[in-house]
């Protein structure tokens, strides 16, 4: 029965763990701007916050798999 539930394709668990460090990345990136500023963001920080996220959360991601982190984690 355990064994079923963890016995998804390798596709979808690269996947599944790809968003799942994108979540954790983009929450602590999220974090750090709110430590920085004692929980006061002004707002042109706001938004440059939000520019940055998304090409923070792709080098990233793309270094992970560069530095083949992500690949031994992925492995079962």
């Amino acid at each position: 029965m355990t064994k079923r539930i963890f016995s998804i394709g390798p596709n979808r668990r690269s996947l599944i763990l790809a968003l799942l460090y994108a979540v954790i990345i983009s929450g602590s990136f999220y974090l750090a701007y709110e430590i920085r500023f004692d929980f006061v963001v002004p707002l042109q920080y706001q938004e440059e916050r939000l520019r940055l996220l998304w090409a923070v959360v792709g080098v990233k991601l793309i270094a992970l798999i560069y530095v083949r982190q992500l690949g031994s984690v992925m492995t079962y």
